[in-house]
């Protein structure tokens, strides 16, 4: 070490200069002509430097390693300061019964019903960072995942597949991949003159030819699903989950809890008149012991005990479109019901 006669201190092999001693001694040690020694906890890198306590709250280093500025992270003296985040910290250092409670109710955090979906678009992402070998989260990340998945996907589907990873990344690992800009303005490029279709609507002429031409023996239960779901704006899920404990008869009007599928509160609603006789001569049909689903499968004139499903319903859109002779009748979905109602009532 040699001492300018600006009082620097100096490296007497590259003529680099330091302000302080201890600067250029750390120097000698590890940089000059060293190659580098402290491995990167997040990422295959290598640093010559072992200052990752300053790293860490450095904002280049959360991006590039894919984490959120608003990331915790603890800080462990094993050799250096290393930086975890929180999942990593949790698997390897809280006792497992504390860990489990812990996770508990972050899956909670997930829509009910639809968790496993969720958990599946996770997998999918965790399972092909693991094929690239791939250990970050970064924006090129992703970039790169949903540029491959544009290639088999529509952009409505992208943007599902965005909001759900989103979701779960925040849960299960603590990063908000919505600050990803470049992420966002690439979905918002795919969607450019796309056009979803929508169900078509039927109208109010459409509704009453069908209740009064269609022969009762083959579309009976159609009937009364179009009735209860325009008249209690239903989405497909909810006609599948209506139980007959959730209709109660008034004599000559029927009075139906519909509970919600998205919110879990409960709406009711009426049915009268023509509708109400359409509906009574169907409930009259059940079995004794038909199960609790007020939907019943409906041939040849008499119910079973089979539970109709959520395609069929799906379908009843199509069929009424058909024997209506409607123009392109595949256009008409069980979501059909749904958006009449917003026309009709």
């Amino acid at each position: 070490i040699a001492t300018t006669n600006d009082g620097k201190f100096m490296c007497i092999k590259c003529q680099k200069k330091y302000g302080r001693k201890q600067h250029v001694v750390r120097h000698i040690q590890y940089e000059c002509g060293k190659q580098p020694i402290f491995q990167c906890p997040l990422c295959p890198r290598k640093c010559k430097r072992n200052d990752l306590e300053k790293s860490t709250k450095d904002k280049a280093f959360l991006r590039n390693h894919g984490l959120g500025l608003d990331t915790e992270h603890v800080l462990l003296m094993f050799g250096g300061l290393v930086p975890f985040c929180d999942s990593d910290f949790e698997e390897k250092y809280k006792p497992p019964e504390v860990l489990d409670d812990v996770k508990a109710p972050s899956v909670k955090l997930l829509p009910e019903k639809s968790t496993a979906r969720y958990e599946s678009v996770y997998n999918c992402f965790m399972n092909w960072r693991e094929g690239k070998q791939e250990s970050s989260y970064s924006e090129d990340v992703l970039l790169v995942y949903f540029e491959e998945l544009s290639q088999k996907y529509k952009s409505s589907s992208l943007w599902a597949l965005y909001s759900m990873l989103r979701s779960t990344l925040i849960v299960k690992n603590g990063i908000n991949i919505e600050s990803y800009e470049k992420l966002r303005a690439f979905l918002k490029y795919k969607s450019r003159n796309y056009q979803a279709k929508k169900a078509k609507i039927f109208t109010p002429e459409e509704v009453k030819q069908f209740l009064n031409e269609a022969p009762t023996n083959l579309y009976l239960a159609t009937k009364v699903a179009l009735i209860i779901g325009i008249m209690g704006s239903c989405r497909v899920t909810e006609l599948h989950s209506l139980s007959i404990e959730d209709v109660k008869d008034l004599g000559s009007a029927l009075l139906i809890t519909m509970p919600h599928a998205k919110t879990n509160l409960y709406r009711k609603f009426t049915i009268t008149d023509q509708p109400y006789t359409i509906c009574r001569q169907y409930i009259d049909l059940r079995p004794a012991n038909a199960p609790s689903s007020f939907f019943l499968n409906y041939q040849k004139g008499k119910c079973t005990i089979q539970r109709i499903g959520v395609h069929k319903f799906g379908a009843m859109g199509r069929q009424i479109a058909k024997f209506l002779k409607l123009p392109e009748p595949e256009l008409y979905t069980g979501h059909s019901f749904r958006r009449s109602s917003s026309i009709l009532m």
